[in-house]
């Protein structure tokens, strides 16, 4: 028989410690297995329908999870059966969980295989962190000239004559207009 081949770690550990009755009949051997790990599709399924990528999980990250959870939650489907191939799956729970700028681009692209989408949700974040560099470089870089054009304006502001800003002051009346005077003006 193959399967035992095939199996490793719990798997391999639970097959042996069948009694032969069990490892001989193949339905008996599917059924014994099935109980001992049969949540764990279901579980992996629950998992696939709530995958979401994570604060902080980078996009390979978390392709890599959508790769390893589709895996798992539709490793028994027979795909001869008409069901909806792994590549599709995975394309799938990609465009649903990724944040939303690429899930956009996804959905705008429509790829449709594995590789393509993830080829567009790398540009996408490549796009989007060449963005958030340029505005951190920007902001980070003081202007041209603002201490210059600030040392200026103090030395004008403290300078008294014609040339600075106090002279302005001294010549004020000594009363504020009356309005009368005020409208006078503007009507001569």
């Amino acid at each position: 028989m193959v399967l035992p081949l095939r199996l490793s770690g719990e798997a391999l550990a639970h097959y042996e410690l069948l009694d032969e009755m069990e490892k001989s009949n193949w339905e008996a051997l599917t059924t014994a297995l099935g109980r001992e790990f049969g949540r764990a599709a279901e579980h992996a399924r629950q998992d696939y329908t709530l995958l979401c990528q994570r604060d902080g999980e980078s996009l390979s990250e978390f392709a890599r999870r959508v790769g390893e959870v589709t895996e798992a939650a539709f490793l028994s489907e027979d795909k001869s059966a008409g069901c909806v191939n792994q590549e599709e799956l995975k394309i799938e729970a990609l465009t649903r969980g990724v944040l939303p700028a690429a899930r956009a681009e996804l959905m705008r692209h429509d790829p449709q295989t594995w590789t393509e989408a993830l080829k567009i949700v790398r540009l996408e974040t490549k796009i989007k962190k060449v963005v958030t560099d340029a505005n951190r470089a920007r902001l980070a870089v003081p202007r041209q000239g603002t201490q210059a054009d600030q040392a200026k304006s103090y030395n004008r502001a403290s300078r008294s004559g014609p040339q600075g800003t106090l002279h302005l002051l001294n010549n004020l009346p000594n009363r504020p207009p009356k309005t009368e005077d005020y409208y006078g003006l503007l009507l001569q």
